[in-house]
């Protein structure tokens, strides 16, 4: 069999059926149509599928007799026992390879079985994958995890690593200089909050004078430009008065 058939091909060519187009096919592997032929030019380059003319318009897709050849052999490889590549795949899925080509970097084993036992342990529920824009998701079931959660994951050291295994302080130290902080935090707080009084309450006396002033300016003004003509009348008849008081008092000496 082709070893450049991997587990992308496979998942691509088992979402054909009798129904399937070029106009269609995007549809059934969510992806654009122009992605979709280019992904249907690929695997015709392979020789897993042909396209025909239809009076309709509409360009029918087909799969070749190695396409179904690849087909009838998943279905017996559905049927073997559970082995150790089979485990070897789970863990790399575990450990964070969520897709095809990861996989077959993690195992190092020929994309084609890679392919083939990916989709018999998708088949007996131990892994989902998706297709979108054309790419592979591989993730864990939780039938997938049961089988591997026993395997420890191991991971290269990063710095992050080093920077952890400094030692570190000991939990009383840490716990006195909290409690330290805290108790000179309570002991400043009665301070603060008597000073914070103190301003408030100035600026509050502040506040109220400058109110008042407020109002009675505004009341003075009301009630000059509403009675207006009653001063100015007052005002007259007090000088009308004085004069008269004036010019009696001149007649009289």
């Amino acid at each position: 069999m082709d070893e450049d058939i991997n587990f992308k091909d496979i998942a691509l060519i088992s979402r054909i059926d009798d129904e399937t187009t070029l106009e269609n096919y995007g549809g059934k592997i969510n992806t654009s149509f122009f992605e979709s032929a280019n992904l249907l030019g690929g695997l015709k380059v392979k020789g897993l599928v042909s396209f025909e003319q239809s009076i309709s318009g509409h360009s029918p897709v087909k799969l070749t007799h190695k396409a179904h050849t690849i087909l009838n052999l998943l279905k017996e490889k559905c049927d073997e026992k559970f082995n150790n590549l089979d485990q070897t795949i789970l863990t790399a899925v575990s450990n964070g390879a969520d897709n095809h080509n990861k996989i077959e970097k993690q195992v190092n084993v020929a994309s084609f079985d890679i392919a083939l036992h990916i989709y018999k342990l998708y088949k007996k529920g131990y892994l989902e994958y998706f297709i979108q824009s054309g790419r592979i998701i591989i993730r864990l079931t939780e039938k997938g995890f049961s089988k591997v959660k026993g395997v420890r994951v191991v991971r290269p050291r990063t710095k992050s690593d080093k920077k952890d295994d400094k030692p570190e302080k000991s939990v009383a130290d840490t716990k006195n200089k909290h409690e330290k902080i805290k108790l000179k935090g309570q002991q400043e707080q009665p301070k603060q909050s008597q000073q914070a009084s103190h301003e408030k309450s100035g600026q509050t006396s502040v506040d109220i004078q400058s109110m008042r002033s407020k109002m009675l300016r505004s009341k003075i003004e009301f009630y000059f430009k509403k009675y207006w003509w009653v001063l100015a009348l007052t005002i007259i008849i007090i000088v009308i008065g004085l004069s008269f008081l004036i010019m009696k008092l001149l007649n009289l000496v």
